[in-house]
C-alpha cells in the first residue's frame, strides 16, 4: 500500500511538471460576432413529394416530337424529380396528360425506346389553375449516355468529358457534352476497345472518382455519377421593412470598392441568392451579402435600396446550408473608432448620408446611419500628421470608408501608402511609378477653383513614384514622391 503511495505521488509530481514546462498557450484571435437574433444556419433539408402543398387534381399537357419533327406515339412521360410515380403514355397526336394533385416544381422526363434519348424540362404547377403546356423534342440516342445527380437530384447543369489513353498511356479529349437536367448522351461514337475515363463537372458538386471503362461498339448505359455538394449556402435576407430581398449576391469584404458614391462589390462570389466554394472540404469565411429591395411604381417594378450586411459562416462539405440574414431597422445611433492601419486614433470629419461626426483624440465618434449592416461613410476633413486640418474634395473614391453597424468597435482607414495631394484651383494631376510601369497609378482633377481643396489617393504599392501638374493654362509641374506603406506622402501643389 505504502509502495502504490509513492508511485501515485510521483505521477502527479510528473505531470505537474510537464504541465508548468508546456509553451505557453498562443494568444487567441480577436472575436467575431456570430448570427445575430432572428438569423439562422441550418443544413438543407431534402424535399420529397409528399411534403410538396396539396391542391385540387389538375393536369399538365403538352406533345412529344420525334427527330424527325413527327408527333410521337406511346411515349412515356413521368415525373423523375421530386417521384410521384405517375407515368403516362402519349396517345395519337403525340399528347400526354400528366396529373397532379400537389403544386410545386417538377421534373418531367420523356422518352421512347432506346433509339431516342430522353428530354427533360422543369414544370411549375400552381396552386390554383392549371400548369403551362410542356412540349417534348426527342433526339437520337447516342453511344454513350447517363445521369447526373447531386444527392439523389438530378443537376440543371453539369460537363461531361471523354477522355482517351493512347499506347503511351498519354490522355487524348475525346468528347465533352452537357447534363442537362440530370441526363446526357454522347451522339458520336468513342474509340473503340481503348480505355477511356469518364469525367464529371459542376458548379454544385464534386465527382469524387472518375470512372475508367472500355467501349466495346454498343450502346452503353454507364449509370448514375452522384456528385458530393460542394460546401454551399442559399442566403435569404430579410429586409429592415420585414421583407425579403428578392436575389442576394455576395462576395468577399476585401473585394469591395468605392467609386466615389457608395461601396459596391469589384468581383462577385456568389449571385442568385447562392454561393459555393469549388473544394473538397469545409469553409469558414468572412463574406459579404448584398440584397435589392423591390419597390412598385405603377404596373413596372423598379430597383430600390441595396443593403449589405457582413458575417462570418461556415460552408460544410456533402452538406448544403440555408443562411437567413437580417438587416436590422434604423435607424440606429453607432459608436465607433476612426483608427488607422496601426490601431491608432485619426482625427477628421466624417459623414453618412446627412449625418455628420468629428472624430477625438482617440478616433472616437458617434453617427448616425439608417439601418444595420454595412455603410459608406465619406472622410470630408482630415488633420494630417505634419499638415494639420484640410478640407478634402467631396465625391472621391478615395475619401470612402466603410462601417459595420452590426461590430463598430472599429472603423480602419489606413493612411499609410496613399499621397495627400494638396491644390487650391483648376489642375490636372497624374502620379505614376518612376521605373515606367504602369499598373499601379492615380489621377485627380478639378474644373473649378476651390481654395484649400485637397485629395487623398487610394493606396498605392511601395516606392518612388514621378508626377506632373497643369493648371490647363500653361502652368506645369512636376516631381518626384515616394509612397512608404507606413506614412502619408504629401505633395503640396498649391
Amino acid at each position: 500500500m505504502r509502495r502504490l503511495l509513492v508511485l501515485v505521488a510521483l505521477v502527479a509530481a510528473v505531470t505537474l511538471v510537464w504541465l508548468l514546462r508546456r509553451d505557453p498557450a498562443p494568444p487567441r484571435a480577436p472575436s467575431r460576432p456570430g448570427l445575430f437574433e432572428g438569423e439562422s444556419l441550418v443544413d438543407l433539408p431534402d424535399l420529397p413529394a409528399d411534403t410538396l402543398p396539396k391542391r385540387e387534381p389538375t393536369f399538365l399537357t403538352g406533345r412529344v416530337y420525334g427527330p424527325d419533327g413527327r408527333l410521337v406515339e406511346k411515349a412515356e412521360v413521368r415525373v423523375v424529380y421530386p417521384k410521384t410515380f405517375d407515368l403516362v403514355r402519349t396517345v395519337e397526336g403525340g399528347v400526354y396528360e400528366l396529373p397532379f394533385e400537389r403544386s410545386g416544381r417538377f421534373l418531367i422526363e420523356a422518352a421512347l425506346t432506346i433509339e431516342y434519348a430522353p428530354e427533360r424540362h422543369w414544370a411549375d404547377v400552381p396552386e390554383h389553375g392549371s400548369p403551362e403546356p410542356l412540349d417534348f423534342h426527342l433526339k437520337p440516342a447516342g453511344a454513350i449516355f447517363g445521369e447526373v445527380t447531386l444527392q439523389g437530384m438530378p443537376v440543371e447543369d453539369a460537363g461531361v468529358e471523354l477522355t482517351a489513353f493512347d499506347t503511351f498511356g498519354d490522355e487524348v479529349p475525346v468528347h465533352d457534352t452537357s447534363a442537362r437536367n440530370g441526363y446526357f448522351n454522347f451522339y458520336f461514337d468513342p474509340p473503340k476497345d481503348v480505355p477511356l475515363r469518364l469525367d464529371v463537372k459542376s458548379d454544385e458538386g464534386l465527382l469524387r472518382a472518375p470512372l475508367r471503362f472500355t467501349w466495346r461498339g454498343e450502346q452503353m448505359n454507364v449509370g448514375r455519377f452522384d456528385l458530393v455538394p460542394y460546401p454551399s449556402l442559399r442566403i435569404r435576407m430579410r429586409l429592415p421593412d420585414g421583407s425579403y430581398a428578392r436575389e442576394v449576391t455576395t462576395c468577399r469584404p476585401e473585394d469591395l470598392v468605392s467609386n466615389g458614391a457608395d461601396h459596391y462589390p469589384g468581383r462577385l462570389l456568389g449571385t442568385r441568392s447562392r454561393v459555393f466554394f469549388p473544394v473538397d472540404h469545409d469553409v469558414t469565411a468572412r463574406l459579404v451579402f448584398m440584397g435589392t429591395e423591390r419597390v412598385r411604381d405603377g404596373d413596372s417594378e423598379a430597383e430600390g435600396r441595396t443593403f449589405m450586411v457582413e458575417r462570418e459562416v461556415t460552408l460544410l462539405l456533402g452538406r448544403p446550408r440555408e443562411l437567413e440574414v437580417v438587416v436590422r431597422p434604423g435607424p440606429l445611433l453607432v459608436g465607433s473608432r476612426f483608427v488607422n492601419g496601426e490601431g491608432q486614433g485619426v482625427r477628421g470629419r466624417l459623414r453618412c448620408g446627412a449625418s455628420e461626426a468629428v472624430t477625438g483624440e482617440k478616433g472616437a465618434f458617434e453617427i448616425v446611419v439608417p439601418c444595420g449592416g454595412l455603410h459608406t461613410m465619406f472622410l470630408d476633413a482630415l488633420e494630417a500628421p505634419g499638415v494639420g486640418w484640410v478640407e478634402l474634395a467631396r465625391g472621391q473614391a478615395g475619401h470612402a470608408v466603410l462601417l459595420d453597424a452590426d461590430d463598430p468597435k472599429e472603423c480602419r482607414f489606413d493612411l499609410g501608402g496613399r499621397i495627400l495631394l494638396l491644390a487650391g484651383r483648376s489642375f490636372d494631376f497624374v502620379v505614376m511609378p518612376a521605373d515606367g510601369n504602369g499598373e499601379s497609378g492615380w489621377g485627380a482633377g478639378a474644373e473649378e477653383d476651390e481654395p484649400g481643396q485637397a485629395y487623398l489617393s487610394p493606396r498605392l504599392e511601395p516606392g518612388p513614384y514621378r508626377w506632373e501638374w497643369g493648371d490647363g493654362l500653361g502652368a506645369e509641374r512636376s516631381g518626384e514622391v515616394r509612397v512608404d506603406p507606413d506614412r502619408l506622402a504629401v505633395v503640396d501643389v498649391r
